[in-house]
């Protein structure tokens, strides 16, 4: 919901209302379709329905919006992945982050053209082949392992939002490794070639005067 939204029901005073959860319809300003947003009442707010209700830190909308993320400089199927993983997060969907990450991870991996008998051997190959330092590989196999649980479906307890927000920043740190930080270091010495040629180039057309 881009903007402030539009009150369209539930025109009546909140303190009139019991406690708990609160629906209401809303049209988008700058799309005009409608969406539900709900708030969690207490008796205690004296406010005019319009005015909490319009705020959007106060509403809570259904379906949730599954937002996901940008990587740059990530090859667009695993940085896809990647997002999707994020998108799942944000609605709550905690598992489906936890196995995309692991995927994420393999991917690069076999992109990479890495083998081996599991994501174990690979990651540990990815050391070998100092695509990724120790520290890296041990947020890698934190990852692994815990996707590992999902596949094999050991769902013993529920994936709490913490664990999946701790898999999601170490998947982002591997792929900041693998691939973005390496591009920034490309992009840099470029600027600096280009810089050093103008540099030259500056240099002796003042000393050919």
């Amino acid at each position: 919901m881009e903007g402030d939204p539009s009150f369209t029901q539930l025109n009546r005073d909140l303190g009139t209302l019991p406690a708990g959860n609160l629906s209401a319809a809303f049209t988008c300003n700058h799309c005009n379709f409608m969406s539900i947003g709900m708030i969690t009442y207490q008796p205690q707010i004296r406010q005019d329905a319009g005015e909490y209700l319009t705020s959007s830190k106060n509403i809570y909308w259904i379906p949730p919006k599954a937002v996901g993320r940008e990587f740059p400089d990530v090859p667009e199927q695993i940085a896809a992945a990647a997002s999707e993983a994020y998108q799942c997060a944000n609605i709550g969907a905690h598992r489906g982050p936890i196995m995309l990450a692991r995927a994420v991870i393999e991917a690069t991996a076999k992109y990479k053209g890495v083998t081996g008998r599991n994501l174990e051997v690979k990651i540990d190959a990815m050391v070998t082949g100092e695509l990724i330092p120790k520290r890296i590989a041990r947020a890698a196999h934190e990852v692994r392992h815990f996707g590992n649980d999902m596949a094999h479906g050991d769902f013993i307890d529920d994936v709490t939002e913490e664990e999946t927000t701790l898999a999601l920043t170490l998947m982002d740190g591997f792929l900041d490794e693998v691939f973005q930080a390496p591009a920034r270091i490309e992009q840099a010495e470029a600027a600096r070639a280009v810089r050093d040629t103008a540099i030259k180039a500056a240099r002796a057309a003042a000393a050919a005067q």
